[in-house]
């Protein structure tokens, strides 16, 4: 068996059933008892939890506070309990297989479905679909997509692990890994970090700066695995995890949760509507920081970036100019040439060419003028998109179609067309895309500046 294509779903139907996900080595389980899914635990060496029959691997549910393998709040009503089974498709293809759990609440009218996709790597993908099976629209408040019981560990068996301590310190066990800064052009700072016996959040895009990856790594200092996580979302997200330890009693409980964050209601369901939501990708090896990263390279690139259209060639390198330098035309010749002879593929012209000579880094107040400086390109900008051509390279240009700045005077004609914070301030001349009018102003411009 090739195991890095091995995927396989193993269903146990019953009173109390079982959902076995196994792809590549990497195995998680849920159980669907008592009206809730149930998060039962998950290994990094190709076998079911429950293969000693007298010693069952799953963790046991009742150790932790939330055991449920997601979070869902309609109307202010938890809906993870109080659920009816209705189905459990699998749709097998030759290079993964799709799951979807179909359950329905007792609680709101709802329908959710729990989606589940293997590939073969050490990673899988999972997502909802909430569908509103009322006559009346419903709040959604809360949006865990992945969450539950991870581990539970006797900290005795790991007694010497340290010289010191003959019960090993519970800020020992686990480390966290993330990237610290989430401040622009500081978003590769990574590290490790001890879990303490707490509640810890890593916060992507709304509690925090949008220039932090929503990744999370958590690494068993003392068997040797990394869980790893992400979420394929450009909206505000969190990473939590619970770590139920005490200094004194050698039990020890892990839980994590991906969720989604936002100012509430996170959305809102009109009658017979369904929303699918964001998808989450977990994965766990029994190796070191490099074998989680190309684990998650192998499953990112055959599972996420899988286009139908995309050809082999479709990553190609890509290299640019923009408001750091002059960006005259004489200057992005230079770097087109020595571009080429480097073997760019692609140039990019970056911020700043709506911009006079010599305002280059003043480009945000020109957003949204949407069209090329006739003085910095005095024969249009066409002629650097001839040259990048003649020289066997593709044309990109920079534009952020959801921003306005203030030179372009559309805030003044349109204030409706622009968003606002909570307070009700102008929030930096963001485009409202939910009026319908600023929406269609937004895709016009951009087909403009693709067809000129």
């Amino acid at each position: 068996m090739d195991q890095k294509s091995y995927f396989n779903i193993y269903y146990q139907p019953g009173e109390s059933s079982v959902f076995c996900y196994r792809s590549g080595l990497s195995v998680y389980e849920e159980t669907f008892a008592g009206g809730a899914l149930l998060a039962c635990g998950d290994n990094a060496a190709g076998y079911p939890l429950n293969v000693l029959s007298n010693v069952s691997s799953r963790i046991n549910p009742e150790d932790f506070a939330e055991p449920t393998a997601f979070h869902l709040e309609i109307d202010g009503k938890s809906v993870d309990y109080g659920l009816i089974f209705e189905d459990f498709t699998q749709d097998r293809k030759e290079d993964h297989i799709h799951a979807c759990l179909t359950l329905k609440s007792t609680v709101a009218p709802v329908r959710i479905g729990v989606h589940t996709v293997l590939d073969g790597t050490q990673m899988f993908s999972r997502y909802l679909t909430v569908e509103n099976t009322g006559a009346t629209p419903l709040c959604v408040s809360r949006l865990d997509l992945l969450s539950g019981g991870v581990e539970a560990i006797d900290r005795t068996a790991h007694a010497g692990v340290t010289e010191t301590d003959a019960l090993p310190k519970p800020d020992q066990l686990y480390s966290l890994g993330y990237f610290n800064n989430d401040m622009w052009g500081q978003e590769g700072e990574f590290s490790w970090h001890p879990v303490t016996e707490t509640m810890t959040a890593v916060d992507c895009r709304f509690h925090r700066k949008r220039f932090r990856h929503p990744i999370m790594f958590l690494r068993n200092n003392a068997y040797g695995t990394i869980r790893f996580f992400q979420i394929g979302w450009s909206a505000g997200c969190r990473f939590s995890v619970d770590f139920n330890a005490k200094r004194n009693y050698p039990k020890s409980y892990l839980s994590v949760t991906a969720e989604i964050t936002g100012n509430n209601p996170l959305l809102v369901l009109r009658p017979r509507e369904t929303f699918t939501s964001p998808e989450v990708h977990r994965g766990i090896v029994q190796g070191d920081l490099d074998d989680a990263i190309n684990e998650m390279h192998a499953h990112t690139r055959k599972t996420v970036l899988n286009l139908p259209e995309a050809s082999p060639n479709s990553c190609q390198i890509g290299c640019g100019m923009g408001a750091e330098h002059d960006m005259s035309v004489e200057t992005s010749k230079a770097f087109i040439d020595q571009f080429a002879e480097m073997g760019g593929e692609v140039f990019i012209v970056d911020a700043g060419w709506q911009n006079h000579p010599g305002e280059e880094m003043q480009w945000s107040k020109h957003n949204g003028l949407n069209r090329p400086d006739p003085q910095r390109y005095p024969n249009g900008i066409e002629e650097i998109v001839d040259y990048c051509h003649e020289k066997g390279m593709k044309f990109g240009l920079w534009v952020e179609m959801e921003r306005l700045g203030k030179e372009t005077g559309i805030q003044k004609l349109h204030p409706e067309w622009c968003c606002n914070n909570p307070m009700g301030e102008e929030s930096f001349g963001y485009l409202d895309f939910s009026v319908p009018e600023a929406a269609k102003y937004a895709e016009a411009e951009l087909t403009r500046i693709i067809k000129d």
